[in-house]
Parts: C-alpha cells; sequence; structure tokens
C-alpha cells in the first residue's frame, strides 16, 4: 500500500487459538512491527485475552532480560 492503513488482524479467525503456536504469532508480531514503521496501524480482536495477556507478559519479560544481559 501506497498511504497508511489500518489493518485488522485475523480478521477471520483467532490469533490466540489454543492451535496457534507462540512462534507463529511471534511471525505475525514481527511483520506489524515491521509495517507500523511505515504507518500502518493493527487492530487485533481476541475471544481469548487471558491467552493473549500471557503471551504479551511473557514477551515482554523475555525483552527485559535481553536488555538487561546487553548492558
Amino acid at each position: 500500500w501506497r498511504r497508511p492503513r489500518r489493518i485488522f488482524v485475523c480478521a477471520h479467525a483467532d490469533l490466540f487459538h489454543p492451535a496457534v503456536p507462540d512462534e507463529w504469532i511471534d511471525r505475525v508480531f514481527a511483520v506489524m512491527a515491521l509495517a507500523y514503521r511505515n504507518g500502518h496501524t493493527f487492530q487485533l480482536l481476541t475471544k481469548r485475552p487471558d491467552r493473549m495477556l500471557r503471551y504479551l507478559q511473557q514477551r515482554t519479560q523475555e525483552i527485559e532480560q535481553d536488555i538487561a544481559r546487553s548492558t
């Protein structure tokens, strides 16, 4: 796209369904991070907010640990 867009991620699926592995979610978030630099924004809708929260908390901890190790 030439202009920034709002993108509805997994509009017909649930990114945080138990059958979706964390590694796949990691890849989706990586693509979102790259596209965000071009002005795109993303919307996530899930029926599993508990899994989403656990996933984000776990990844945040991992990032904080990586930062602490690198300093």
